[in-house]
C-alpha cells in the first residue's frame, strides 16, 4: 500500500456525504486498514472472528472482512450497543448490548478483530468485548486486532485501566486529540457513526437488520427446520 494511501482514503470518508457515499468510503477503509496491518506471507490459513456494531457493519466492517478473505477463513459477529452518557462530572457512561447475532465460534486460536469506525470513548469497546469474550465466550483466541482509522490520543491508556485481556494490538490510522460528541473523537470520521451511515440517531437505529444479517438468519433457520424434519422421519427404536 503506497504511503499516505490509508490517510487518504480517510480524509475522502470524513469529507463524504452521509449514506451510501460514506458507506462505500468506509468499505474502502477498511480494506486498506487491513493491507496496511496483515502480510500474506505472515497470515496466510489464519482464522479470524471479526466483530463490530450495526452502524459499521455495512461499510468499515464489510471492508476489513472482505479484505481477510485473501488470509484466510472469516467469520463475524455483529451487535447493537446503546451508549448514553449519564453524566459528565463525575463522568459516567453505559453502553448495554441491545441485540447480538454471532456466527459460530472458530476453533482455537483464531483472532478476534475489532473493528470500530471511531473510538473516542472506549466504553462501547468495553461492553462489545466484555459481552463477547465473557458473557459469549469467545475467549480461546489467539489474539485481538482493534482496527480503527480514528481514535483519540488517550483511548488505549484508558481501555487498559478498564479491562484485562491479553495480547491485544492497536491499528489505529489517525490519532486524534479532542473528544467530540458522545463516544467519537474529533475530527473523527466526520460525525456521529450511526448518523453518518444514514440511520436514525434516535433508538429506531437498533432495529436496522444488515442484509447479511439477514440471509444468514434464513438459512440457520432452514437448517433448523430441516433437521427437526429428519429426526421426524427416523424410526423408533
Amino acid at each position: 500500500m503506497a504511503e499516505g494511501e490509508l490517510e487518504e482514503a480517510i480524509v475522502a470518508a470524513r469529507s463524504a456525504p452521509s449514506g451510501i457515499l460514506y458507506q462505500l468510503r468506509m468499505v474502502e477503509v477498511g480494506q486498506l486498514l487491513v493491507s496496511s496491518r496483515f502480510r500474506e506471507e505472515q497470515n496466510k490459513g489464519e482464522r479470524f472472528h471479526v466483530v463490530c456494531s450495526v452502524e459499521d457493519f455495512e461499510g468499515i466492517g464489510s471492508g476489513v472482512r472482505g479484505e481477510l478473505t485473501r488470509f484466510g477463513t472469516v467469520s463475524y459477529s455483529c451487535l447493537w450497543p446503546q451508549f448514553r452518557r449519564l453524566q459528565t462530572d463525575p463522568l459516567i457512561e453505559v453502553c448495554p448490548i441491545h441485540k447480538a447475532y454471532h456466527q459460530p465460534r472458530p476453533d482455537k486460536g483464531y483472532s478476534l478483530v475489532v473493528v470500530c469506525s471511531n473510538i473516542g470513548s472506549v466504553t462501547p469497546l468495553v461492553s462489545v468485548l466484555t459481552h463477547l469474550v465473557y458473557d459469549r465466550g469467545f475467549d480461546d483466541f489467539e489474539r485481538i486486532h482493534i482496527m480503527a482509522p480514528a481514535v483519540h490520543v488517550s483511548a488505549r491508556a484508558e481501555f487498559e485501566t478498564r479491562i484485562a485481556l491479553d495480547s491485544v494490538e492497536w491499528s489505529p490510522a489517525i490519532i486524534d486529540n479532542t473528544l467530540g460528541d458522545g463516544w467519537t473523537s474529533f475530527p473523527g470520521i466526520g460525525g456521529n457513526p450511526i448518523e453518518r451511515r444514514g440511520l436514525p440517531k434516535d433508538q429506531t437505529y437498533l432495529q436496522h437488520m444488515p442484509d447479511e444479517v439477514q440471509r444468514d438468519l434464513r438459512q440457520r433457520r432452514q437448517v433448523i427446520r430441516d433437521q427437526r424434519l429428519n429426526a421426524k422421519d427416523q424410526p423408533l427404536i
